[in-house]
């Protein structure tokens, strides 16, 4: 499938330009494990460390714009503080928009030069 690079990588822009370095972090890792397994749930991340925990759900609500559908699949959360929730499974539906976003987030930090503003310079 052929991308328009220019209109998509400003709708990417728009996306996630106004997110954390922390949001940004923990929807690459939300990418990557939905790639990896093509769902992805907040189980996927319980067990990393985060400088602000509390984006992880603002977050799962964006993931739906990167290809990935809701579905009303609910399963027990791995976390050990919340051991009684279930958390929302998302399904991967396409899987090149999860491709690009990620190889793109992945370029823009490789290639980051400060500029004395905070969060992902794109």
């Amino acid at each position: 499938m052929r991308i328009n690079c220019k209109n998509y990588e400003a709708w990417l822009v728009g996306c996630i330009k106004k997110r954390t370095p922390d949001a940004i972090r923990i929807l690459m890792d939300l990418l990557e494990a939905g790639l990896r397994n093509g769902q992805v749930s907040a189980n996927d991340i319980a067990d990393r460390d985060y400088a602000q925990p509390n984006v992880i759900g603002c977050t799962m609500r964006v993931i739906a714009k990167f290809g990935f559908r809701h579905t009303d699949d609910r399963i027990k959360t791995t976390a050990k503080k919340k051991h009684a929730r279930r958390v929302d499974v998302w399904v991967l539906e396409h899987r090149w928009k999860a491709e690009v976003a990620l190889a793109h987030m992945q370029h823009s930090i490789l290639n980051y030069e400060p500029t004395g503003q905070m969060g992902l310079m794109l």
